[in-house]
């Protein structure tokens, strides 16, 4: 249980980092919204089932997104010692998240047991 705690707060932590470096993003650079309502779109058409889960996950837009957050994330990491720690955490989240299916993190870490 306390392992869920701590994975759960270090998701949070990362939703939160995620935001305020989108947001800065955004605040820069208008080609990043319209990147993001791009993949809103892109992620409607999967629900809808016009689009493949593979098919998205391959998609320039995404493909554009990922390299325009790393090259901030990039950024961010060279200004201070924090920013060096939140992104060597995100790091550390994006490994646990590669070997977990979505359903398993959503089931153990939003419900308790």
């Amino acid at each position: 249980m306390a392992v869920q705690r701590a994975l759960r707060g270090h998701l949070l932590v990362d939703k939160c980092l995620h935001s305020q470096l989108i947001s800065e993003m955004t605040q820069e650079d208008p080609e990043i919204q319209i990147l993001l309502d791009q993949t809103e779109e892109l992620y409607s058409s999967i629900l809808r089932g016009e689009t493949t889960l593979a098919d998205a996950a391959c998609s320039e837009i995404l493909m554009k997104l990922k390299t325009a957050i790393e090259k901030k994330n990039n950024e961010v990491a060279q200004t201070s010692k924090t920013n060096q720690l939140c992104m060597a955490s995100e790091m550390h989240i994006n490994s646990l998240n590669h070997g977990l299916p979505v359903n398993y993190l959503v089931k153990r870490l939003w419900t308790r047991v």
